[in-house]
């Protein structure tokens, strides 16, 4: 879905909408104002589904696009990344919007006297410290959405009568050690896509 969107993304104008539909928090990375891509978690049934960039700014604290950054000093035990003790989403958040990403929150935020101590207490600091920025950028690079498979997206999706036509693999950078944990790379093509010919609506189901 990652590399949908991006080829979406380089192709389409401010008139055209990509919905993606799925419950996966992770995918709220892949929300854009120009051209405008929203995520549709169709198991919220209680509030409304439909979750644009401007919402998910207002939940998250963060662009769309910064967040494996906050999930880098958060953790997530769903994908088995474990983040730093003590630093949850509001904190996690907060230091994203002070320092754009989690390697300059981590090398920075510790020593920072003009961060209030009510926002960053005593024991953050001291998390922050001792993870240090090799934990923060193992955690970027396994929340990162992947994108680069190697597709013709024109061929597979804007083409009427696209060929035959199967991913080779996903191809991910490597990590940053050989120690450490690695998040399983998916050999899987996207479920469903429908894009409606000579529409401007794209839907992504998963």
């Amino acid at each position: 879905l990652a590399w949908v969107q991006r080829e979406y993304v380089s192709i389409a104008d401010d008139d055209s909408m990509l919905r993606i539909v799925s419950n996966d928090g992770d995918l709220e990375a892949l929300a854009s104002e120009s051209p405008p891509v929203e995520i549709y978690k169709p198991g919220n049934r209680r509030e409304d589904p439909v979750y644009p960039v401007a919402r998910i700014r207002e939940l998250r604290g963060v662009d769309p696009n910064q967040i494996p950054q906050l999930k880098a000093l958060k953790g997530d035990s769903s994908d088995n990344y474990p983040g730093f003790p003590g630093i949850g989403d509001k904190c996690a958040a907060m230091l994203i919007q002070r320092f754009g990403t989690a390697i300059d929150a981590v090398a920075s935020a510790p020593d920072d006297d003009t961060i209030p101590a009510k926002e960053l207490k005593a024991n953050q600091r001291e998390a922050l410290r001792e993870g240090g920025v090799k934990l923060a950028a193992q955690g970027v690079w396994l929340a990162a959405l992947r994108a680069n498979l190697p597709l013709d997206f024109h061929a597979l999706v804007m083409d009427p009568d696209p060929p035959a036509a199967k991913p080779k693999g996903y191809f991910a950078p490597p990590p940053p050690a050989e120690s450490e944990p690695q998040k399983h790379a998916s050999t899987e093509a996207p479920q469903t896509l429908e894009l409606a010919k000579n529409t401007e609506v794209a839907s992504i189901a998963a």
